[in-house]
């Protein structure tokens, strides 16, 4: 077998995910995120051979527990679903998506004939949702650092819900990704940049550069945000 489905990373992530407690597991526990994005620490040879998901066939969709478990809805919800993806698409694994997870698809599982509502990608939420998995796709083809198999924890702020990671490969492509896990504002983070030359970095889920200095990346996160920093030249 060359991958398992990594089902402890589901299950954390799709209690991060909802931002509501999922089968015992606190959605906040960043620690415990960071550890579970690199499969090595449950014993697999290498984090390629895990695959990372949100939803499966065998699970409710996403959208669906947004509303009939966390009780979050419209953009809060759109939000948190951003946010399960970045996080699936830049950790170190293989990530897979369940079709209609990538617009928002708001169905519970079921062992009847379900149709994908296609025409919710007429509306702006669901169609930003697919735009949004679109760009991490091409982010992740683009950057030869989401691909290898280097990946370091920078920051874990349980208090705070705030994450940052590191991934790089041997060719100086670097990434560095911090997201915000609360549904409260993250306020500004400081990433350190150890052992890093100072310079612009380029924010790719909303599209701007940004300096940094002294070995210090900051900027701010809002609620339930992800953010992908790219090392320019």
């Amino acid at each position: 077998m060359d991958a398992a489905w990594h089902d402890n990373f589901f299950r954390q992530m799709c209690a991060t995910t909802l931002g509501a407690e999922w089968e015992g597991r606190d959605p906040f526990d960043t620690d415990t995120v960071l550890n579970l994005m690199d499969g090595r620490n449950e014993g697999f040879a290498s984090p390629y051979n895990t695959v990372h998901y949100l939803a499966t066939h065998d699970q409710d969709h996403t959208m669906f527990l947004m509303g009939a478990h966390a009780n979050i809805y419209d953009d809060a919800a759109f939000r948190r679903n951003k946010l399960g993806a970045t996080l699936v698409f830049t950790s170190p694994g293989i990530p897979m998506i369940w079709m209609g997870e990538e617009f928002g698809q708001p169905t519970p599982r079921t062992h009847d004939r379900q149709p994908l509502i296609w025409a919710l990608l007429g509306g702006e939420r669901n169609r930003g949702l697919f735009e949004h998995h679109k760009n991490l796709i091409a982010l992740r083809k683009q950057n030869p650092a989401l691909t290898s198999e280097n990946y370091q924890p920078l920051v874990s702020d349980r208090a705070r819900g705030l994450l940052v990671f590191k991934r790089w490969d041997e060719g100086g492509n670097m990434v560095v990704v911090a997201a915000n896990l609360r549904g409260d504002s993250g306020g500004e983070i400081e990433i350190p940049l150890e052992n890093v030359a100072d310079g612009t970095w380029r924010e790719c889920i909303y599209g701007y550069d940004i300096e940094a200095s002294n070995g210090i990346l900051r900027d701010g996160l809002h609620e339930a945000e992800a953010k992908v920093y790219v090392k320019q030249g």
